[in-house]
């Protein structure tokens, strides 16, 4: 069966990471076996006028109003078969991670063991230890010059990071690997800093792991996904763009990609819904190909 995906987000601050009032990018969304805008538009009218509101924003209503209406919602998600998923990115921890991948990528870091970054269980151990060694004045002079495209600044970081690994409360292989590691990435910063772009946001982030939630969702239940909406226009629209192109750039044009987006079970063209809203319809297709209609 076709669903509907209907996605709202918190937290955007774009490309900055360090706002002290917003330090977590969220994702909510709900999936559904029908158009709740056109199929229940007279629920939601009704939970208007039972709050007596315009709209059925959370903030806005507040704990009382809502507890009106909290057992109808409950009813109504558990009738109709609702399920959510929910994505949580803490942005400082984002740069941290992105750190570790440009100078452990062991692709461009022959210090680094391959295993070490290309077995899953081993890159977290490897991640937990390193970013012990890190501090927030690292995380924000990383996310600087990494934006500034700054192999200078680069290969000083990872140097100071580098003195640190001696001393820390490690096995001696752990501390030879990050040792190692990081010395070879301070004397060759230009080889691991690659470009700075949208897909290093928090919101592209989010919006992968969305995909790969919707992803398992069609495996679980053999549904896919027939349209999918959200409310805002040209930064979140660009996003979707770039989420479903971005299999092209890591294995060619139209190839199936096991680790990326590329394994959402359905073929997208994104189209306007009317007003500020848009969504993105989608054609159900029988293999793991992802293709963006022109």
């Amino acid at each position: 069966m076709r669903c509907y995906a209907y996605v709202d987000e918190s937290g955007n601050t774009g490309l900055k990471l360090f706002d002290p009032q917003s330090d977590t990018f969220w994702t909510g969304t709900l999936i559904s076996f029908s158009d709740l805008d056109i199929k229940y538009a007279a629920v939601h009218k009704e939970l208007l006028a039972a709050v007596g509101a315009t709209e059925l924003h959370g903030n806005e209503l507040g704990l009382g109003r809502i507890d009106k209406i909290s057992r109808r919602i409950a009813c109504f998600i558990r009738e109709k078969k609702i399920q959510f998923s929910f994505v949580r990115v803490f942005k400082p921890w984002l740069a941290a991670t992105k750190l570790f991948d440009l100078a452990f990528d062991s692709g461009n870091n022959p210090a680094v063991p391959p295993q070490v970054y290309g077995v899953n269980l081993l890159r977290r151990i490897t991640v937990m230890h390193f970013v012990q060694l890190l501090n927030e004045k690292d995380l924000v002079e990383f996310w600087g010059l990494f934006q500034s495209q700054d192999p200078s600044r680069f290969g000083r970081l990872l140097a100071e990071l580098s003195a640190r690994a001696p001393v820390a409360p490690y096995d001696r292989r752990t501390i030879q690997i990050l040792t190692e590691s990081l010395n070879w990435a301070s004397r060759n910063p230009e080889k691991v800093l690659d470009p700075f772009g949208a897909g290093d946001s928090p919101n592209f982030v989010a919006f992968t792991s969305l995909f790969q939630h919707l992803h398992e969702f069609h495996h679980r239940t053999g549904h896919t996904i027939g349209r999918f909406v959200h409310d805002e226009t040209r930064p979140i629209r660009a996003l979707i763009h770039e989420g479903l192109r971005f299999p092209d750039k890591v294995r060619g044009k139209y190839q199936p990609n096991r680790n990326v987006v590329g394994l959402l079970p359905f073929r997208g063209v994104l189209v306007p819904n009317g007003g500020p809203r848009f969504s993105v319809k989608f054609r159900p297709a029988n293999c793991r190909y992802l293709y963006v209609g022109r």
